[in-house]
Order: structure tokens, then C-alpha cells, then sequence
């Protein structure tokens, strides 16, 4: 996801993350990048991004791994990539 297109928000509006759009057998590649994916969001958060925490817990609160849930996880990963010069400056004083 090196060259990839940028977005302006983290999630499309009014997105809802579902079972109903889960395959009923699970890939385990797919698995196993998803899991990845969150867990790496779930760091990004924890350390850096606070602005992303509700968009990735989206993703504790439904943890299947349908096509709509990778694509926007993925959503987030350029999301952030497009906002990483963005910060928040802290400076002592009034």
C-alpha cells in the first residue's frame, strides 16, 4: 500500500461494518492478513493516532473479515498515510 491513493476521511459515511457481508468459509491468507491489518491499526492507534479510534474499533466490535471490513480497513491505512504530516503541537506556556 506504498503508492496508494489517498482519502480524506477514515470511513464513507453512514458505513456499517456487518455479518451479514462475512463469507461463510474463511480463507485463512485472509485471515491471517486481516488480523494483521487490525492488529497494525490497533498500534497505530494505541501510540499515534488517536484520531482513528473510532474507526478501528469498528473492527473490536465486529471482528469478521468480509470483503466491506478489509476495504475499509484498508480505507484507514490511507487515510492515515495521506494525513502523516498532520500533528498536534504542544508548547509550554500561555
Amino acid at each position: 500500500m506504498t503508492d496508494c491513493n489517498q482519502v480524506l476521511t477514515p470511513m464513507e459515511v453512514g458505513q456499517r461494518l456487518t455479518l451479514a457481508d462475512c463469507p461463510e468459509v474463511l480463507d485463512k491468507a485472509n485471515v491471517k492478513e486481516y488480523q494483521q491489518l487490525v492488529g497494525s491499526l490497533n498500534y497505530l492507534v494505541a501510540w499515534t493516532r488517536s484520531d482513528l479510534t473510532f474507526p478501528v474499533s469498528q473492527f473490536m466490535a465486529n471482528p469478521w473479515q468480509g470483503p466491506s471490513h478489509i476495504a475499509a480497513a484498508k480505507r484507514i491505512v490511507r487515510y492515515a498515510k495521506g494525513t502523516s504530516m498532520v500533528w498536534i503541537t504542544y508548547t509550554t506556556g500561555a
